[in-house]
């Protein structure tokens, strides 16, 4: 692995190895890794800026386990920022982040290696994981039917896939998304993605519950309207 890569630290976005997804690069110096990525055709690295406020993070100001990435293709906007098609290969350490003075943001990439994780819990976790899928997928997202998530998962059939492929799909915040994608340990993943499942689920229940009792008064209010306005009606 090179020695140092182009960089980039993303304010809100955590990625995870497999995705296909965009980015909107704004800042000078990620243009600049942007565009050094491109000329030298090496892979980009692209990890979370932990202050999302920070203009010019440093080596403190990012987190220590990104991805390396490669730019499918990019367009120009209007305000001068760049969108790019980027996909995902692998995870990765970062360490030295910082600015070149003309090659932009760029840093120190590392293997990223975990324990051998224990099978069985592995398993278990990742029928957990697919089962809470399934009941989330088939309640909540009816444009993406149980059908296209068993074939997305026919695809990821690697427990580590299976996380990576669910992760960006189940409502995490971005530190929360850190967290999973940093944990050596691909049981606590899979359980740890599983809890976060779980507490989705949960939120999408309170909020059906809240939706239905509040269309229940609006229901009882409307019938009262009409019943007043049928006893006006009598009266005169």
């Amino acid at each position: 692995m090179p020695r140092t890569l182009p960089a980039l630290a993303l304010r809100t976005q955590v990625l995870f190895p497999g995705q296909i997804t965009q980015v909107t690069v704004g800042r000078g110096p990620s243009v600049a890794a942007l565009d050094l990525h491109l000329d030298r055709k090496v892979d980009l690295v692209a990890t979370l800026q932990l202050d999302p406020g920070l203009e010019n993070p440093g080596p403190d100001d990012v987190a220590k386990v990104g991805v390396l990435c490669r730019v499918l293709r990019t367009m120009n906007l209007p305000d001068g920022s760049v969108r790019a098609l980027v996909e995902v290969l692998s995870r990765c350490t970062v360490s030295d982040f910082h600015e070149a003075e003309r090659e932009g943001t760029c840093c120190v990439p590392g293997r990223f290696a975990g324990p051998a994780s224990d099978t069985k819990a592995v398993q278990a976790a990742t029928r957990r994981v697919i089962e809470l899928a399934r009941e989330i997928f088939a309640t909540s997202s009816p444009e993406k039917p149980p059908d296209a998530l068993e074939r997305a998962l026919e695809l990821h059939q690697e427990p580590e896939r299976v996380c990576d492929h669910l992760a960006p799909q189940v409502g995490v915040i971005p530190a929360e998304a850190q967290e999973l994608l940093e944990e050596p340990d691909l049981a606590k993943r899979m359980e740890r993605l599983a809890w976060f499942m779980e507490r989705s689920q949960q939120y999408a229940l309170l909020k059906r519950t809240i939706a239905d009792d509040v269309q229940k008064q609006m229901d009882a209010g409307q019938r009262e309207y009409q019943l007043r306005e049928q006893l006006k009606a009598i009266q005169k």
